[in-house]
């Protein structure tokens, strides 16, 4: 506060009085600060930025992208800020949207190896798996990459390229080894390649043992109670497994997309199957899509149903 009396032509004290503020909670005067950094600056592209953060954070995403578009049209060969755009119409669902952005951010920046990892996130959410996988492999071409590998295995899995996918987990993991994702996705893989089955379970222990670790940190994380529950399903005990799909009924009201299909899945795991229908209805309703749903392995014997079909049919209307 003294640095901004001392000196009120400067964005900066303001700006980081809006940090502090913002880390302290204190929203409104956050916000009060960065508009007062930028009423000296208007194209200050740091405060234009943290504006935008704050208001995402707070769920207004239409001050966001704003915000947002104001500090592209400040600086447009920033790169940064076609990466933070792009990443609010993610959030925000809005696929093809992000691609777009990122495009540009592409052609701003072509040796940026982030601007095709980002491209390919969004193909693969669109499903355009060629594509997604073009743009990791040109991205890995520019630099390497834990989380770039991480991605393709996932990818793989999802296009049942099993092989490739315990590859890319791999990969990932000899650059991160305790990484929680790349355990799971490994595990799922060599479940379903031929001749990894002691793989598989040495790496369902291993991401059992670090969701068990996470949850202790973040007990209440639908996402980790879900694949706990995923997990017990698989290596036991049952009843764990019962016990936290249950937990996730009753204590969660909102389920995301992703959390509501893995609870359908493990349920199936279950040999629960009306059950798990009831969930894959509630994950389709929030839009998981039915090239998911139907390449997915454990939901494979579901796909001669009656609701199935009928689910189905009431997807491709």
């Amino acid at each position: 506060a003294t640095a901004a009396r001392l000196d009120s032509t400067s964005v900066w004290p303001h700006t980081y009085l809006g940090d502090l503020k913002a880390w302290l909670g204190e929203n409104d005067q956050a916000v009060e600060h960065y508009l007062r950094a930028l009423d000296q600056d208007p194209a200050h592209v740091p405060t234009l930025n943290k504006l935008a953060v704050l208001h995402m954070n707070q769920g207004r995403m239409e001050e966001a992208e704003a915000i947002y578009r104001r500090s592209v049209a400040a600086r447009p060969r920033f790169p940064r800020a076609y990466r933070d755009l792009g990443l609010l119409r993610y959030y925000d669902s809005d696929y093809e949207g992000a691609r777009k952005i990122w495009e540009e951010l592409a052609e701003l920046a072509p040796d940026d190896y982030e601007a095709y990892s980002l491209l390919g996130v969004a193909s693969f959410e669109l499903e355009d798996y060629d594509h997604a996988e073009e743009m990791f492999l040109h991205s890995l071409e520019i630099e390497p990459s834990f989380a770039v590998y991480e991605n393709l295995a996932t990818l793989y899995y999802y296009d049942q390229r099993y092989e490739d996918s315990i590859a890319m987990a791999r990969e990932t993991l000899a650059r991160k080894p305790d990484e929680y994702s790349a355990w799971r996705t490994l595990a799922r893989a060599c479940r379903l390649a031929p001749g990894h089955g002691d793989s598989a379970k040495v790496a369902f222990e291993k991401a059992l043992e670090q969701v068990v670790e996470l949850r202790g940190q973040y007990p209440n994380d639908p996402e980790l109670m879900a694949d706990h529950a995923s997990f017990c399903a698989i290596l036991g005990p049952r009843e764990k497994s019962l016990v936290l799909l249950e937990k996730l009924e009753t204590d969660f009201p909102e389920l995301d997309a992703g959390t509501l299909f893995s609870i359908a899945s493990t349920y199936e795991e279950l040999g629960e199957r009306e059950r798990a229908l009831d969930w894959l209805e509630k994950a389709v309703e929030k839009e998981v899509s039915f090239r998911k749903v139907d390449s997915y392995p454990v939901l494979k014997n579901l796909q001669t149903h009656p609701r199935y079909i009928a689910l189905r049919a009431e997807y491709e209307k």
